[in-house]
């Protein structure tokens, strides 16, 4: 079982004592208003730990300037990028799917450097469309499969898996 922490603008050397501290093995860091060039310059390497950035789509379907430092230690330090409907006053959590097909060129290029996830809002009823016009890496889903705030609904779950299954056989 991984140990996944999720942290919203916490300093890298934050982050990387209560990660060492717990034991994660993995850490999502939502960057709100950094491009992570200076995060994971500071953001010590680690074998044992995945790192995951998490920016607002917002960022990109917005119209403003958006650039991420795809530098050589970026890539070496990121496991992948997750794009989440959130915004900044709201990282994430929303439970509100952002504009995909104004984010479809970018995500593409995008994902030819780095692995891209569609985080927010999905569901069952919408992953399959998210997956069409994106073809992400992979999705995260989290109230689209809940019963109750933080309490997972295993039929939805597994509607939701078999929803991505059909997804990822017909993008193929």
């Amino acid at each position: 079982v991984d140990k996944v922490g999720v942290f919203v603008d916490q300093s890298a050397q934050q982050l990387a004592d209560i990660s060492d501290r717990v034991g994660l093995s993995a850490v999502q860091v939502y960057l709100l208003d950094s491009d992570g060039s200076q995060f994971f310059a500071d953001f010590p390497p680690s074998k044992e730990r995945r790192t995951f950035l998490a920016i607002p789509a917002e960022r990109i379907t917005s119209g403003e300037a958006f650039e991420i430092s795809f530098s050589r230690e970026f890539l070496n330090r990121t496991s992948a990028l997750f794009l989440d409907s959130g915004n900044r006053q709201q990282p994430g959590g929303t439970g509100k799917a952002f504009d995909w097909r104004s984010a479809a060129d970018t995500v593409k290029a995008m994902s030819e450097i780095i692995p891209i996830v569609i985080a927010g809002g999905l569901s069952m009823q919408n992953v399959g469309e998210a997956i069409d016009v994106l073809r992400p890496w992979g999705v995260d889903v989290a109230s689209g499969v809940e019963a109750l705030p933080g309490k997972k609904y295993p039929e939805k779950v597994r509607a939701f898996v078999a929803a991505v299954r059909k997804a990822d056989r017909m993008a193929s």
